[in-house]
């Protein structure tokens, strides 16, 4: 049965510090529920509904032109876009700045920037007109977060809400370092935030590109770390339709007979996005699994054309065999960066921490 993973229960790693969700994940089309105990939505809200209520209760967004919303602080920053990275993507659409603001009860909510891609989607929210007092130990958050995607249907998605807290996936500010005694930094110095949606979909029937997606946010609230006690809330909800562009540029690779290293595995295909990594491969199985101890070979990080080794590179994912017996197993990884497939010159994976690294150089 497919598990989802996190990378950090096996692996000796930085806190990646996501805002606190490490429950399991949700269906798409379900308000998520923060891990303190709020219950999830019983009935599907329909496209209908969510139109009705942008329009009748949320007021009415209202789209910047084009080219007027920047890079801001936030998905650059957490995902590591690269000046080179910027301009592998310069003439396609896997940078959006939508521009698209909702405004209630006197803040506003703007879909800034999107990034979009066939499994795999991050949507940036600009919170302005709240500032609320953040001590150590507290964190904004949502309490109600829905989303919904055309198509999606009852397939499998993933879907994690953040609030951006200054740090990139391996827990390091921009510059390198933790955060300035241990305290997230969730506020700009201009005094708004942002908050992060992002979505994976394993099925590789289902793309993100060109779908419209409707996300509703309620319950804007300060919460404690430890309990998940609202100290602060904001009423009001805040709901965006888009439609979402992307560019499917995957580098995809099969027919492969890569052998990792002595494990006894062999790679047999990769897909290759700016955004995640999906992999295929045959490996012994063994008798009974061990707690903590990947079955296989788990992905860990790759090697590209011009050397630069970015290891520990997996964020969220899972891993699984293909059925109840046999060889074949599987497994896709969002990362933590992006990247540009094109300069991908070889894989690396582990069995675990302090296992040797098996590093496999990628046909052209």
């Amino acid at each position: 049965m497919r598990r989802e993973i996190d990378p950090e229960t096996f692996r000796a790693s930085v806190d990646r510090r996501l805002s606190g969700l490490r429950g399991d994940p949700w269906l798409a089309r379900r308000v998520i529920a923060s891990e303190e105990g709020a219950k999830p939505m019983k009935k599907k809200i329909s496209a209908a509904v969510l139109v009705t209520a942008i329009v009748l209760v949320l007021g009415l967004a209202t789209a910047v032109a084009a080219g007027v919303i920047g890079w801001q602080r936030g998905l650059e920053d957490r995902l590591q876009v690269t000046e080179d990275v910027k301009a592998a993507y310069q003439d396609t659409d896997l940078f959006e700045h939508p521009g698209l603001t909702v405004s209630h009860s006197g803040i506003d909510l703007t879909l800034e920037e999107c990034i979009v891609e066939p499994s795999a989607a991050y949507l940036a929210f600009r919170v302005k007109g709240w500032q609320p007092e953040l001590q150590p130990g507290t964190r904004p958050w949502f309490r109600d977060v829905t989303v919904d995607v055309e198509g999606l249907g009852d397939r499998y998605c993933y879907v994690e809400p953040l609030f951006f807290d200054g740090l990139d996936g391996w827990g390091m500010t921009a510059d390198g370092t933790g955060p300035e005694d241990g305290v997230p930094s969730y506020v700009n110095e201009d005094g708004d935030m942002v908050f992060i949606l992002h979505l994976r979909c394993d099925a590789e029937d289902f793309s993100f590109v060109g779908k419209e997606l409707r996300a509703r946010m309620a319950g804007l609230s300060v919460v404690a770390d430890g309990d998940g006690r609202t100290l602060a809330e904001a009423k009001g909800e805040w709901a965006f339709n888009w439609t979402m562009k992307g560019t499917g540029r995957h580098r995809t690779l099969a027919d492969l007979s890569l052998p990792l290293g002595d494990t006894g595995a062999v790679l047999t295909g990769a897909e290759l996005s700016p955004l995640y990594v999906r992999l295929t491969m045959t490996a012994p199985r063994p008798a009974a699994s061990v707690e903590g101890v990947p079955d296989a070979p788990w992905f860990r990080g790759l090697r590209l054309k011009d050397g630069t080794v970015l290891d520990m590179l997996a964020g969220r994912g899972w891993a699984d065999w293909a059925e109840e017996t046999g060889e074949d197993y599987r497994q896709m990884w969002t990362l933590h960066r992006i990247i540009d497939p094109a300069q991908v010159a070889a894989l690396r994976f582990d069995m675990g921490e302090g296992t040797e690294v098996t590093e496999v150089t990628l046909p052209e």
